[in-house]
């Protein structure tokens, strides 16, 4: 149990959470917004030219490129996978299945421990990365068009820049979420030596 002198000093450490009012602003125009259109544009297009060529099926796109860009074609991680893909583990494991099923990679057990799964490209998986590259190139193309290559790079920065902002802001709230729950515990723990 928490003493008495601990909690006081939890409670009147907790610094004020109050925020300064932000001005009315165009949602339309917010960054967010934007982002989230150029990801439907995007994805539209995407899709379609899935469509076109029968690559439906592929349920992780990305998968397909890491891979090929792995030695010999082959991962022994379902991890490392997931991370390079920033999806779960079990994402993973749910879209290997399926394109096992539909024959663009393989799994077969390690030579040298057994326990471990290679995950190959299939022929059929070598040729729809292919085409996927492609696309890739494509896509950036016309989304990049009329932009300069200063203006790529500036881009890009932005989008690395927002994205670290983002990440360091969860971890914040992360630390406020734990010092309210230690705050609630000192004020519980207070409330109850007023009892006694």
């Amino acid at each position: 149990m928490m003493q008495e002198a601990e909690a006081k000093r939890i409670i009147e450490e907790e610094p004020s959470l109050d925020h300064p009012k932000i001005p009315p602003v165009d949602f339309s125009e917010m960054p967010v917004n934007q982002w989230r259109r150029l990801s439907t544009a995007h994805r539209t297009c995407s899709e379609m030219l899935l469509k076109s060529t029968g690559l439906t099926d592929v349920s992780q796109p990305g998968l397909l490129a890491i891979l090929a860009a792995c030695p010999d074609n082959t991962s022994d991680s379902q991890k490392i996978l997931a991370e390079q893909l920033h999806v779960t583990p079990a994402t993973i494991t749910v879209s290997l299945r399926s394109m096992q099923r539909n024959g663009y990679v393989t799994k077969a057990t390690d030579d040298s421990d057994q326990r471990r799964k290679r995950i190959m490209l299939t022929e059929k998986g070598k040729e729809a990365s292919r085409l996927l590259s492609g696309f890739s190139d494509m896509l950036d193309g016309e989304m990049y068009k009329g932009f300069t290559p200063e203006e790529r790079a500036l881009c890009a920065d932005f989008f690395r820049r927002m994205t670290e902002n983002l990440e360091e802001s969860a971890e914040n709230i992360r630390k406020i979420i734990k010092r309210r729950e230690r705050l609630a515990a000192a004020q519980a723990e207070m409330a109850a030596l007023n009892e006694d």
